[in-house]
């Protein structure tokens, strides 16, 4: 087990625990405190996530009236764009993760720039999906679902865009390099259940309507 902490990093890799024993003072991934609380954190997220997703099914078995009569819902186009939006930050985010890892600290720059600016445009999409096509969350349940899902992915893009931007600081001023990565790497792993939740509502949202 490491005795890791991304605040500093260590003056040697190493730590002799007596007994013949030596432990990584600093390491990333799965092998790290860190990227293990992220992971839980996240899964906890998700559970949440999932019974918001269930409560729409559930409304769909249980009333006749869901979606009610004439509801158009938020249409294809803004999810669609929005989905494109994110999944793109999604992948300058792990691109940002293995340049920085190549110490092409340029790249990585232009990696995290582009991740903040495509994610800010995938939740404002998300956002307008509803808001511009009528959808009300005061008159029915099936409207305020759709908000929530809505709502819920805009604000863990917005969550992402502040790691982006805490990452960004870390490296200028020294705090994460090439080797030591725990950040970059726990924010990438953030954007694979943003990336997976976004999908999700989608086609929720958007592609389940043209099933019915």
């Amino acid at each position: 087990m490491a005795l890791d902490g991304p605040a500093e990093i260590p003056e040697k890799p190493e730590k002799d625990v007596s007994l013949g024993l030596a432990l990584p003072i600093y390491v990333s991934g799965p092998s790290s405190v860190g990227w293990w609380g992220m992971f839980i954190t996240m899964m906890g997220i998700l559970t949440a996530f999932i019974s918001l997703v269930f409560g729409y099914f559930f409304y769909w078995t249980a009333r006749p009236d869901f979606p009610p009569e004439g509801a158009t819902g938020p249409g294809l186009w803004w999810p669609s764009v929005a989905l494109g939006l994110v999944l793109a930050a999604w992948l300058f985010t792990v691109m940002a993760r293995r340049w920085n890892r190549m110490d092409a600290r340029i790249l990585f720059y232009v990696a995290l720039a582009a991740a903040v600016l495509l994610a800010g445009g995938g939740g404002a999409a998300l956002v307008a999906g509803p808001g511009l096509t009528g959808v009300d969350p005061t008159q029915h349940v099936y409207g305020a679902i759709v908000w929530i899902l809505a709502i819920w992915c805009a604000a863990h893009a917005g969550v992402g865009i502040i790691m982006h931007a805490y990452c960004a600081a870390r490296r200028l001023a020294g705090r994460m390099t090439a080797q030591h990565d725990q950040d970059i790497v726990n924010v990438a792993l953030y954007w694979h259940f943003v990336a997976f939740e976004t999908v999700v509502t989608v086609a929720v949202i958007a592609g389940f309507p043209l099933l019915l």
